[in-house]
């Protein structure tokens, strides 16, 4: 596969992790993603925290890379190590209170990961 897939592919996987806190609350990162978007129009500082800003530079990175000619090596890898932080927490979460939901979430992710780290070949320098 091309470096560019795996790209697109780490960002869809990204979007569908399970959020799940309190009583009958539960998001898609894609749904408190748009939540976080519009309320940084009228309240910027009120979104800026590290598990918001981190995944979402690791994600301006990962979009970069579609631009580029040869997605390179390390920006692919900055923005998955970024993307890849957030959602360990979401696999510690979901392992620790034990909810199918959230680790099978998580598991798309982490499977294109492992093929993005198993074939370093295929991502330029």
């Amino acid at each position: 596969m091309k470096p560019k897939i795996y790209n697109v592919l780490l960002l869809l996987s990204f979007q569908f992790g399970y959020l799940e806190w309190g009583t009958n609350q539960h998001q898609f990162v894609f749904q408190a993603q748009f939540e976080i978007i519009t309320k940084a129009f009228s309240n910027f500082m009120s979104v800026v925290h590290p598990f918001t800003v981190l995944p979402f530079l690791g994600e301006c990175l990962l979009v970069l890379t579609l631009f580029q000619k040869n997605a390179h090596r390390k920006l692919t890898m900055t923005g998955v190590f970024l993307l890849g932080f957030f959602m360990l927490l979401l696999l510690l979460i979901g392992l620790a209170s034990l909810k199918i939901k959230i680790i099978l979430s998580v598991l798309p992710f982490w499977i294109v990961f492992y093929l993005i780290w198993k074939n370093k070949t295929l991502i330029n320098e």
